[in-house]
């Protein structure tokens, strides 16, 4: 009886020592498919924001700017 009885808590421990192991990796996995999924939306993200923007060359000089296209005008701009 003594030996069933230290069987069944050893079993039991064991048990519950896999569980918290298991758990443990499916937290990691959680956890790195989530860092993954963020770090693909940032690369997608900058992909497409570098893939939309457009450049303009100005007349007297040998840099490129990028077009205004917020729709607000500033006061020194319109005197030029």
């Amino acid at each position: 009886m003594q030996n069933r009885r230290s069987f069944l808590l050893i079993s039991r421990r064991l048990d519950l020592s896999l569980r918290r192991n298991y758990l443990n990796f499916f937290n990691c996995t959680v956890y790195y498919v989530y860092v993954m999924c963020v770090a693909i939306h940032k690369t997608v993200s900058v992909v497409l924001l570098l893939g939309n923007m457009q450049f303009k060359q100005e007349k007297n000089s040998d840099q490129a700017v990028m077009p205004d296209d917020t729709g607000i005008s500033l006061a020194a701009d319109s005197h030029a």
